[in-house]
């Protein structure tokens, strides 16, 4: 369980996390260092049933930041017709922060941790090994949960 404290940030503010500060939005978007879809799933006994697995892959951040790994994971807008999917560029992020790589099973279980409507995390469940933003894709501020 979280317990983590959650704060309204300007996207064009400051933000220190792990002893960095990022300077804004922009700057944790291009430290990222792996992204994923949201998953889908639940556990049925002892086993985990996934119905929409989390698309995974790694890239190499615009930039570099010394001791701290970033991971966004995202869900589109929702598209009605070729028209929203040929011009809607938004998405609905989550970043997360770590002081050590991402490895691919804790991306996993952090795209299957349980989400609200527009991939927004139950911050109930958010580990607290994390730091966290929310970002819904449009306006002047994101949530951080640090």
């Amino acid at each position: 369980m979280s317990k983590h404290t959650t704060k309204i940030v300007p996207i064009n503010e400051p933000i220190t996390i792990f002893g960095h500060t990022f300077q804004s939005l922009k700057e944790i978007r291009d430290a990222i260092k792996a992204t994923s879809s949201v998953g889908h799933g639940k556990m049925k006994g002892n086993r985990f049933v996934g119905w929409d697995k989390p698309y995974i892959f790694t890239q190499a951040p615009t930039t570099q930041i010394q001791g701290v790994h970033v991971l966004e994971i995202h869900q589109r807008y929702p598209c009605f017709d070729s028209s929203d999917y040929a011009y809607e560029d938004r998405y609905f992020t989550n970043y997360f922060f770590s002081e050590q790589p991402f490895t691919k099973d804790v991306i996993f279980r952090l795209a299957l941790l349980p989400y609200k409507g527009n991939c927004e995390l139950d911050i109930n469940e958010l580990p607290e090994s994390f730091p966290h933003i929310y970002y819904v894709g449009e306006g002047e501020n994101m949530k951080a949960t640090i």
